[in-house]
């Protein structure tokens, strides 16, 4: 592989983020792109999206461009943005999207990259050859952050309380409903469920 992809960064990026460590100076980092795929979200209404793949020739992780950077790319080099595959690319802003949706396979959450604004080469390489890439999600590190994120976001949710709390919720709101006559309570987190 060619020496543009001379800093492995991806792995590093997404434990900062998971981690919430602030960087103090968002340096330019290099990738390249080697799958664009189609993703369907419910956070986004099941719209479809454009998703790339991009490496440091270590790790990979799955980034989505911003649609003001599609419409730039797009406008000015008159191609579609999945014409740049094979592609090195030099991001000068991104940031980081923790999504929690039932339509990601398990767990049903993931950190995706957002791309807002980068520069590309038009020296396009097809194929990995022999580089032996790794889903920055199957890290070790990676899943205990990411697990740890999202118990932080989702607290009650866990896959093998759902018949417990569900039970616990049903005398917790028989009780209630028996207690009360002139109250009105709001069940935060439950709403789904039980109206």
């Amino acid at each position: 592989m060619s020496s543009f992809l001379h800093k492995k960064w991806i792995k590093e990026k997404v434990l900062n983020y998971l981690n919430n460590i602030d960087e103090p100076v968002k340096k330019p980092i290099r990738a390249q792109i080697f799958e664009f795929l189609t993703v369907r979200l419910e956070t986004d209404n099941l719209k479809e999206k454009t998703c790339a793949k991009i490496h440091d020739n270590k790790f990979y992780i799955r980034c989505f461009f911003s649609d003001e950077c599609i419409q730039k790319f797009e406008s000015e080099e008159k191609s579609s943005i999945i014409s740049i595959k094979g592609s090195h690319i030099i991001i000068f802003e991104s940031s980081f999207r923790f999504i929690k949706d039932a339509s990601i396979k398990s767990p049903g959450y993931d950190c995706f990259l957002n791309i807002e604004r980068f520069k590309y080469s038009t020296n396009i390489t097809h194929g990995l050859g022999d580089l032996q890439l790794m889903d920055v999600r199957e890290d070790n590190d990676v899943k205990v952050a990411l697990r740890r994120r999202y118990k932080k976001l989702y607290p009650f949710s866990n896959p093998g309380w759902g018949v417990l709390v569900e039970i616990l919720t049903c005398s917790l709101i028989s009780d209630i409903i028996s207690r009360a006559e002139d109250h009105c309570f709001v069940l935060m987190g439950m709403g789904k469920k039980l109206l």
